[in-house]
């Protein structure tokens, strides 16, 4: 045991609730994405208010309940983060269960998403059919590419979590939560727009 290890005092409790999650960086990157969705949702909501009926009429023919079951796999998916980091930071080596649960709701968005994409391609819409489904294929096309980032961010959090007992490495595990608290918040922003509007 080295010198510091022994001299090491514990952070005041004041101290840790002021502290900010993650990595400094990582925040720039996150608020950079919540900017370019905005700019994807404010998109949206013109071509909506410019072409009201071909959007309702093409709404019709999404699948509600697969966007709410996607819904509820990512926010069931951010419940288990939350267990997952509390897990870590009591130093609890179970953690590892949490984010495997997680990451397998990831898994099972993923899934969805792509059962939902045949069901609306087979009824012959694409993203050349009207505005609302270039909208739709495109920005939940980009959304699923950071479900499926996050899944495996998630992935290395298990394997990460694993290693509670040897001090795991808390902002790695607090930046990667946060990522995959993004891609909740994102969807929920595009299943508000695309699916209940």
């Amino acid at each position: 045991m080295t010198e510091s290890q022994t001299t090491a005092k514990p952070i005041p409790a004041e101290r840790q609730e002021s502290h900010v999650p993650g990595e400094p960086g990582l925040w720039i990157f996150l608020f950079g994405d919540m900017v370019v969705f905005a700019a994807f949702f404010a998109l949206i909501a013109h071509y909506r208010s410019t072409e009201p009926s071909t959007f309702t009429t093409s709404q019709s023919q999404l699948n509600l309940t697969l966007g709410a079951l996607n819904t509820v796999l990512l926010l069931s998916g951010s419940l288990l983060v939350v267990l997952g980091l509390e897990k870590t930071r009591s130093g609890s080596t179970q953690a590892v269960r949490y984010y495997i649960a997680a990451a397998g709701s990831g898994i099972g968005f993923i899934g969805v998403k792509c059962l939902e994409y045949h069901e609306v391609i087979s009824h012959g819409f694409s993203p050349m059919t009207n505005n609302f489904f270039m909208v739709y294929f495109v920005f939940t096309g980009i959304h699923l590419a950071h479900t499926a980032i996050a899944t495996a961010v998630l992935g290395a959090l298990a394997f990460t979590s694993r290693r509670a007992a040897r001090g795991p490495n808390v902002p790695l595990l607090e930046g990667g939560s946060c990522f995959w608290h993004l891609v909740d918040l994102l969807w929920i922003g595009l299943f508000s727009l695309l699916y209940l509007a």
